[in-house]
């Protein structure tokens, strides 16, 4: 049986649709649909029902994906330890990081690396995504998250620490008045009842416009302290906000020997190290006005 024709049907059982799976694969969407012709005549079964919806699996797909999937999972491991054995300071390496900490912490520390390790070829991905640590689509992640996966190695480095923030100017002029919450937030959160007199101005979904909305003065935010540290704009009030959150550093396992994720991984210790009293809050330009 064709190893290619099964990945075919794996990538269309996980996308539905034989346009989504050729865009995946770089294949025209008429060539995923005769490579699952192909599969369907060898295997002599309907593998997949088509609705105005897209494609939905056969009982009999959904039995051959249980074991396809063991199969996909057992060549990546293959792969990740074949990657695992080089020992090699060069070649390819993808380090994933929430843009807002790239920008903010990450980038301007980067030249230190580059000019340390000239034959590794860094590639920065601001993907959220902690699958493609499985995937190979990136061999190092730093994470803000309260619980990383399991299968994971790493470590938190720091605990996340948040302040509420507003723009100097608009505190001076207008005081506490007006919230920016995130957009999935439909119940008042904690850091918010402590101004009972405030009325919402808006709800943004992402903490960049929550900043450049806070430097736009449309009112006050929770933000990660080393962006509203950063900003010499902004002023945090001084409120409670707690947080289970942290810092996290993350490789898959069967990379733990591969000598730039390491090198890497300690650099990336080194500049959290480096920018500890950022991280933590401890720069913090306290608001001491009223409205």
């Amino acid at each position: 049986m064709d190893w290619d024709d099964l990945r075919v049907f794996l990538t269309v059982c996980q996308t539905g649709s034989l346009n989504s799976a050729g865009q995946a694969l770089g294949m025209n969407h008429t060539t995923v649909g005769r490579r699952i012709a192909a599969l369907e005549e060898q295997l002599d079964t309907r593998l997949f029902d088509k609705s105005r919806g897209g494609y939905s699996m056969t009982q009999a797909a959904e039995e051959i994906l249980r074991r396809a999937t063991a199969m996909d999972e057992h060549a990546r491991a293959i792969l990740r330890e074949n990657v695992g054995r080089d020992r090699e300071l060069r070649g390819n390496l993808v380090l994933t990081v929430p843009y807002d900490f790239a920008d903010a912490v990450l980038i301007p520390e980067l030249g230190t690396f580059t000019r340390q390790y000239p034959k590794i070829e860094l590639e920065l991905s601001t993907s959220l995504d902690l699958e493609n640590l499985d995937s190979r689509d990136a061999d190092l992640a730093l994470r803000i998250t309260k619980t990383p996966p399991e299968h994971l190695v790493g470590r938190r480095v720091h605990p996340l620490c948040l302040g509420v923030y507003g723009s100097r100017r608009y505190l001076e002029k207008h005081g506490p008045q007006e919230l920016i919450l995130h957009r999935g937030q439909r119940k008042l959160p904690k850091w918010a009842e402590q101004f009972p007199d405030a009325k919402l101005s808006c709800r943004i979904d992402s903490v960049g416009s929550q900043l450049n909305a806070v430097r736009s003065g449309l009112g006050i935010a929770r933000l990660p302290c080393f962006i509203g540290d950063g900003d010499q704009s902004l002023r945090r009030l001084p409120v409670e906000v707690v947080s289970d959150w942290g810092i996290w550093v993350l490789h898959h396992p069967d990379l733990r020997a591969t000598a730039r994720v390491r090198a890497c991984r300690d650099f990336l210790y080194d500049v959290l190290e480096r920018q500890r009293t950022l991280l933590l809050g401890e720069n913090s330009r306290f608001f001491s006005g009223g409205a």
